[in-house]
């Protein structure tokens, strides 16, 4: 039997996360994807479609929804908002009318669009977690051998990376002895400023090491200990699955909707939480097994399955991570 055809429209450079998404989908569509920042390209590719998925609700979902609501008429859309496009306002300037099932990576997410938006009628909603290929991150390096807490991300406002400093010096002053790695980069020239002036002045520049951009991710983290995330506010972020999939021990501030989807043990709200988690020789749950079981590319088919089949809202948080409450 023929499958239907289902274009993934998404603008270039935003198309990371195609490739899962691709496959899961692939059990019940032949998929297509337009990567492209032309309106009319995107127009040639849903015409010759059956089904379309949306990914981000960013501009383009935009200028989909308004200039080409014609041709999704009959389509059924997906729509697949993560964070930022609520966070920026993005997202609703989105004509919302054509859209069949509408997608969050988390239920923090929803809620904060529906706070805002009314509920688009005729829409089912769901939550479609992030997942990674756990394989693909897999480490056999021993736990015993692993030093050192890296902190991976592009130094903005969002990450905020002085929070992320004033918890390492704090957990030196306490007597943490695991070195910080940096990677990435500096978004604006005054992060880059203030981020090595800190170090000066809190006697930190042999304990920081800053690395720039890392090419091979997943082997550069599977000799580190732990990961570290600062964020001022995240949706259901992928490099800390990343992380956790290579076997690295997290250590996340609890933006809001954090404790949602992590088990506390993952956590801290404060610097001494944050050195009692860094500093701890207790048991850990295990980042590899948390992934596993709930943001493995094999839990991705399950729940593209559950959201492909909808008749109603389905909601895959309040299934997946429920032992980890």
């Amino acid at each position: 039997m023929t499958k239907p055809i289902l274009t993934i429209c998404c603008l270039p450079n935003q198309d990371s996360f195609l490739a899962d998404l691709k496959h899961a989908l692939s059990n019940f569509y032949t998929v297509r994807e337009c990567v492209s920042g032309d309106l009319a390209t995107h127009a040639r590719a849903i015409q010759e479609s059956d089904a379309v998925w949306i990914e981000w609700g960013n501009e383009l979902a935009v200028a989909i929804t308004r200039h080409l609501a014609e041709l999704l008429r009959t389509k059924r859309v997906y729509l697949r908002i993560h964070s930022y496009e609520v966070l920026d306002d993005i997202c609703f300037g989105i004509d919302f009318t054509p859209v069949t099932d509408l997608v969050f990576v988390a239920n923090h997410i929803r809620e904060l669009f529906l706070a805002k938006q009314h509920r688009p009628a005729g829409a089912r909603i769901h939550t479609l977690p992030n997942c990674v290929n756990v394989r693909r991150f897999a480490s056999t390096e021993p736990p015993d051998t692993r030093e050192g807490i890296a902190l991976l991300a592009t130094m903005n406002f969002k990450k905020d990376p002085m929070v992320a400093l004033h918890a390492y010096a704090s957990y030196v002053h306490a007597g943490g002895s695991e070195k910080l790695y940096v990677a990435g980069g500096f978004q604006q020239i005054r992060y880059e400023i203030g981020f090595k002036n800190f170090l000066t002045k809190n006697n930190l520049d042999e304990r920081v090491s800053l690395v720039g951009w890392i090419d091979n991710v997943s082997e550069w983290l599977a000799s580190k200990r732990f990961i570290l995330c600062s964020s001022l506010q995240e949706g259901h972020p992928v490099g800390l699955l990343e992380a956790m999939a290579a076997g690295v021990h997290p250590l996340i501030y609890s933006w809001y909707g954090a404790e949602r989807i992590y088990p506390p043990q993952f956590l801290w709200t404060s610097m001494h939480e944050f050195c009692e988690r860094a500093l701890s020789t207790g048991p850990r749950p295990s980042p590899v097994q948390y992934v596993e079981d709930a943001f493995s590319m094999e839990c991705l088919e399950i729940y593209t399955s559950l959201i492909v089949n909808a008749r109603e809202d389905v909601d895959i948080f309040e299934r997946c991570i429920r032992k980890y409450g």
